[in-house]
C-alpha cells in the first residue's frame, strides 16, 4: 500500500514537470572574457563565470538575478598620498538584479545593478549589455555587457569600466 501512495503521490509532483508547460525560470551557466578599458590598477584581461536565473513570463521585458566571479593576473602593490598599500584585485565577485528586454524572440537587451566586492570593499556595479541566442529554444546565448563600477573608498578616485564578451549554457 505504501507503494502505491508513492507512486500516486510522486506522480502528481511530477506531472508539472513532464508537461507541455513552460517553465518559469531559466538558469545559466555563463563565461566570459573581459578586458578592462579603465580602471586606478591598469588596463588588461580576465576572465568570469557566473550563474544567472532569467524569468520566463510570456512578455518582453524579464527579470535577471545574477552573479558573476571575474579573475584578473595581477597582484600589484600601489602606494596612495596617505602612505597605505592598495592592492590590486585578482578577483571580483559581483551580484546582480536587473531586468531584459526582448523585442524580437533572438535578441535582447538587459539592464542589472548590484553590489561588487572589492579588496573587502563593497561598490555599487551597473551593467548594461545586449545580447542573442543561438537557437530558437533559447539553450545558448552569447552577450557583450560593459560594467561600471562606481567607487566611494576615500583611497580610491577612479572608478573601473570592463568589456565582457561571453557565452551561456541552459541547464535548467
Amino acid at each position: 500500500m505504501k507503494i502505491i501512495y508513492f507512486i500516486l503521490i510522486g506522480s502528481l509532483f511530477s506531472s508539472n514537470l513532464m508537461g507541455q508547460s513552460n517553465r518559469k525560470i531559466y538558469i545559466y551557466l555563463k563565461t566570459q572574457v573581459n578586458y578592462r578599458f579603465y580602471d586606478p590598477y591598469g588596463k588588461g584581461p580576465g576572465f568570469g563565470n557566473g550563474i544567472e536565473i532569467a524569468g520566463n513570463f510570456h512578455s518582453k521585458f524579464k527579470p535577471l538575478l545574477g552573479f558573476n566571479w571575474d579573475l584578473y593576473a595581477e597582484s600589484k602593490v600601489f602606494k596612495y598620498e596617505n602612505g597605505k598599500p592598495l592592492y590590486s584585485k585578482g578577483s571580483l565577485p559581483a551580484l546582480f538584479f536587473g531586468g531584459s528586454y526582448h523585442p524580437v524572440n533572438r535578441l535582447f537587451f538587459s539592464l542589472e545593478a548590484g553590489p561588487a566586492f572589492v579588496n573587502s570593499h563593497v561598490y555599487s556595479v551597473l551593467k548594461p549589455g545586449m545580447g542573442f541566442y543561438f537557437d530558437k529554444n533559447q539553450r545558448l546565448r552569447g552577450g557583450l555587457t560593459f560594467t561600471h563600477i562606481f567607487k566611494s573608498h576615500e583611497s580610491i578616485h577612479d572608478a573601473s569600466g570592463y568589456l565582457s564578451l561571453g557565452f551561456a549554457v541552459r541547464v535548467f
